[in-house]
């Protein structure tokens, strides 16, 4: 865009503001010994692409996607009270085919019950922490039978519990896994954290977590 161009746009939009916008373009300039006119021309040439370029009808890019009204490129969330993404809820949501899949192998030689009995469902996220035994809470009334958890920092670990067994298992992109010993799900709540190993018994700090529970 040229200046001539935008001097042009912005010079052709100043006739078409209404008294009390001029008036005030006018109050800010005076401290500055300035006309309104020409203050509000001095910021429309400033090199900013959010005054003048949408003046010759050209758009923002990058991670203001001004045709939605959207931030993009959000970085991963990782305290508790921060937003989640679509992406997050989209793998989580992903997950819960398999999930039933993989009850339906568990539930008749773990505990004797069959996907018939998986009529509810909790799912949350929370940011490790290293402590041992951290009280999640799963919401579901009931103990669960079965809780999933992905950890969303890359490391491609997936962890989950069986109601009646204090442990946690856990596996990760290469084959390889872990179990630690951990308390006991209950009808509120259950537990991650293990002191020997925070990453690979789902608490470690500041990494964030996504899960899924089945009662």
């Amino acid at each position: 865009i040229s200046w001539r161009t935008m001097f042009t746009q912005c010079s052709s939009l100043w006739h078409d503001l209404s008294n009390a916008e001029k008036q005030s373009w006018e109050s800010a300039a005076r401290p500055l010994h300035m006309t309104g006119y020409a203050w509000y021309i001095s910021q429309c040439l400033r090199p900013n692409p959010g005054i003048y370029l949408p003046l010759a009808g050209g758009t923002m890019s990058g991670n203001i996607d001004m045709d939605t009204l959207r931030i993009l490129k959000l970085p991963a969330p990782v305290a508790d009270e921060e937003p989640s993404r679509k992406s997050e809820l989209d793998t989580l949501s992903a997950l819960v085919p398999t999930l039933i899949a993989a009850h339906a192998l568990l539930s008749t030689g773990v505990h004797g019950v069959s996907t018939a009995t998986v009529a509810r469902r909790t799912l949350g996220n929370y940011s490790g922490d290293d402590t041992a035994n951290r009280a999640i809470t799963h919401g579901l009334g009931a103990n669960p039978v079965l809780v999933f958890l992905v950890e969303t920092a890359g490391s491609g670990r997936f962890s989950f519990f069986i109601r009646g067994r204090g442990l946690i298992f856990t596996w990760w992109t290469g084959g390889n896994s872990a179990i630690f010993v951990v308390n006991g799900s209950n009808a509120n709540d259950f537990y991650v954290g293990n002191a020997a190993n925070y990453t690979d018994s789902a608490n470690a700090l500041l990494h964030s977590y996504y899960w899924v529970a089945f009662a």
